[in-house]
């Protein structure tokens, strides 16, 4: 999964917002943090749509099974 440019929070923008809790960072320092963040969610999402498949595929298996007997 990319995620498009334009939908990234800038590092800029994330020291901002950091800022706003009172946590400071610098640009190079937001970069790691934004980056890992978007991993991380690329990985959660992965991962839920690969246990949801995996749920549908288990009803479609259980529902053809009453047809098998």
């Amino acid at each position: 999964m990319n995620v498009n440019l334009k939908d990234k929070i800038s590092p800029a923008e994330a020291v901002k917002l950091l800022r706003r809790d009172g946590i400071l960072v610098s640009i190079e320092q937001a970069e790691i943090i934004t980056t890992f963040l978007y991993e991380m969610a690329e990985i959660v999402v992965d991962t839920y749509l690969n246990q949801q498949k995996n749920v549908n595929l288990q009803t479609k298996i259980t529902s053809c099974k009453k047809y098998i007997k």
